[in-house]
């Protein structure tokens, strides 16, 4: 059966996108195995903590990997990377913002889970006139014990259909508590692209004419390198935001200093014209 293909237009450039991209989602994977290890070591944070933030950056490698082929090929494909990389950020947000506090957002966060899979075991669906119950396969008993704490804890709150109480302006000040660094990149990426993702998302008829891979004079298009720039920025620098996070609070984390040498990297290859404005940033004489 044929598929359906577009034309792809490929550059030393992309590719090197695609590379940056890549090493990321290893070094962010290695923060993963680095945080089990350091759950059994360290006392600095609770098990909710490493357990929560760690699969929450996992996560992030898993909708990543498909953020490099989408950026490699250039095709008019690309701006539907925006969501993913948007996706990318607010993982990684909610992974140091568990990290940052004192460990309350991590049993929220668990606590919501169990919550959120009790009670949705019945779901009530209707057509017209018509409605009928459809019962969840694994049933979850509210004799449990954990079913039981997260039934308490959500009953009496009024957010309780988030998982996060705090908006993502919130948490990156609470970041900010931890890592001056990390809460001033975050925050920096919170606005990038945010638009743009949510005109993808909903399928508005002004998402289809954001951006061309021919984008003509005094159209409502821009290039696709501008979108490879703003998807590559939200990726890159929320990754080096955790970065700054993670060297703050555990200094002999070997992959850290990587995530942000990618980020001078990539300020570097950005701002070529401003190389030693980029070093003073990052403390280089």
């Amino acid at each position: 059966m044929k598929k359906v293909h577009f034309d792809t237009n490929p550059t030393e450039e992309s590719a090197q996108y695609a590379e940056l991209a890549n090493l990321l989602l290893v070094l962010l994977n290695r923060v993963c195995v680095e945080l089990t290890v350091e759950s059994h070591l360290n006392k600095v944070l609770n098990e909710d903590q490493f357990r929560v933030s760690g699969s929450l950056i996992h996560s992030v490698c898993a909708v990543g990997t498909l953020l490099s082929e989408l950026i490699e090929e250039k095709s008019i494909r690309l701006p539907y990377a925006f969501p993913i990389a948007r996706m990318c950020y607010e993982r990684l947000l909610s992974a140091a913002y568990v990290l940052s506090d004192n460990g309350e957002a991590a049993k929220r966060s668990i606590l919501y889970s169990v919550y959120s899979a009790f009670r949705n075991q019945k779901r009530h669906y209707s057509a017209g006139n018509y409605r009928e119950v459809i019962p969840a396969g694994y049933r979850i008993s509210r004799k449990s014990k954990i079913v039981a704490e997260a039934i308490d804890y959500f009953e009496k709150e009024k957010n309780a259909n988030l998982e996060c109480e705090l908006d993502r302006h919130a948490r990156c000040k609470i970041i900010g508590t931890r890592s001056s660094k990390a809460g001033m990149l975050f925050e920096s990426v919170e606005q990038a692209g945010h638009a743009t993702s949510s005109e993808i998302v909903h399928g508005s008829y002004h998402s289809t004419l954001l951006f061309s891979d021919s984008a003509a004079a005094g159209s409502l298009a821009r290039n696709l390198d501008e979108a490879t720039t703003m998807i590559m920025m939200i990726f890159i620098l929320s990754s080096e935001a955790m970065g700054h996070l993670l060297a703050e609070i555990f200094p002999d984390l070997p992959s850290p200093p990587l995530l942000i040498e990618a980020g001078k990297t990539f300020a570097k290859f950005e701002l070529p014209e401003h190389t030693d404005l980029v070093n003073r940033a990052y403390g280089d004489t």
